[in-house]
């Protein structure tokens, strides 16, 4: 609890009274020797007091606001009496008493603020008071015992009842709920953090679907196309397949039913029409051979992109899968890599060549002239 400190043991002119009443006090001659050791403590104090007066200040607060001015002008009086006169041993038990009982109060006060121990000479005249109470009478026995029993609980009281104590002890409450509004915030903050944790997991996964449902509509794209590329090659291969069966059917018809015609009037041109007919039906033949393995060739694709297009159905969590999984296992999703992210294969290795068909052709006119 932070107070103003009140300067009483450091003001100059309250340490030149004091200089003043030890270098008295040491020039005075005292007979009674019960009054002498009174007088011997009042001087150790007194000491302690000039040579120390900023620790005095900081812990002696309550006792410099109560009884301060009490005390510097017993000592003014006592710095003012002279040392002639017949009453001159009465006026010293008196003063010096009176003293003694403002200095142990202060004494005792800053022995209970003080954090640390007293010296050791100022802790012996603390513990041997009781063994002089006897001498005080009246007020100043009053004085000793209200510093002995009394005055700690009036410091403490007076502490308590401060408007700075009553700040700390708002403090406390505060601190308290502060405690409890924190404790709250954390667990607030928890389940923040677990709701947006799970949100972050979902957001991965839809992450992670989006990208698939990209990766199959491209798939599907391509797909379509060809599909649309495979009705293409359906359509030419069935022409071609009519083209080169017409021929035939045409001679089947012929010899079925215009035989006599043909004998009468086209028998001659039906023999310069068999070798163009030949070559007309070889060619033919040859580009449905193409047409054929065109149409297997793009059906054999369109299997491979529907298999793809199962596969990005089926890895949903491929990217955080792969990730656990390669830790482990490098080559674990290496064919399921190689097969999605790979080619379409197109299968040429069976392609006819450009000049198949001729050599074929060759071959025939060949044999026809060796015959």
């Amino acid at each position: 609890m932070s107070q103003e400190i009140k300067d009483f043991f450091t003001l100059s002119e309250n340490i030149q009274l004091l200089r003043g009443f030890l270098k008295k006090l040491k020039a005075t001659e005292i007979t009674d020797s019960n009054l002498a050791v009174l007088a011997k403590n009042v001087e150790t104090i007194t000491h302690f007091m000039l040579n120390d007066g900023q620790f005095f200040d900081q812990n002696c607060q309550t006792n410099i606001e109560w009884i301060g001015q009490a005390f510097i002008s017993e000592i003014q009086r006592f710095n003012d009496q002279k040392n002639t006169g017949t009453k001159l041993e009465d006026k010293l038990d008196v003063s010096i008493k009176s003293i003694f009982t403002s200095a142990y109060r202060f004494l005792c006060e800053a022995e209970f603020s003080s954090p640390n121990d007293l010296n050791h000479e100022l802790r012996q005249i603390k513990t041997r008071v009781d063994e002089v109470i006897d001498l005080f009478t009246g007020n100043d026995k009053q004085q000793i015992i209200y510093a002995n029993y009394i005055m700690p609980a009036d410091i403490a009281k007076r502490l308590i009842n401060h408007p700075n104590f009553n700040e700390i002890k708002s403090y406390n409450e505060k601190y308290d709920n502060a405690e409890k509004l924190k404790s709250d915030w954390s667990i607030e903050l928890d389940n923040k953090e677990k709701a947006v944790n799970a949100l972050k997991n979902k957001l991965d996964e839809y992450k992670t679907g989006f990208n698939f449902v990209g990766l199959f509509k491209g798939f599907n794209d391509l797909s379509s196309s060809k599909r649309k590329e495979l009705n293409w090659a359906l359509g030419f291969l069935i022409v071609l397949a009519s083209l080169a069966i017409a021929p035939v059917g045409v001679e089947l018809y012929l010899l079925m039913f215009k035989t006599e015609t043909i004998k009468n009037h086209y028998l001659d041109l039906l023999k310069y029409a068999i070798l163009p007919t030949l070559t007309l039906q070889i060619v033919l033949v040859y580009f449905f051979r193409v047409a054929l393995f065109n149409y297997k060739s793009v059906k054999a694709q369109l299997l491979q992109l529907e298999l793809r297009k199962t596969l990005c159905q089926f890895i949903q969590s491929y990217s955080t899968y792969a990730k656990e999984m390669k830790t482990t296992d490098n080559s674990s999703l290496e064919k399921f890599e190689n097969l999605i992210f790979s080619g379409i294969i197109a299968n040429e290795e069976n392609l006819p060549s450009t000049f198949d068909g001729l050599e074929q052709l060759g071959k025939i006119i060949q044999s026809l002239k060796s015959s």
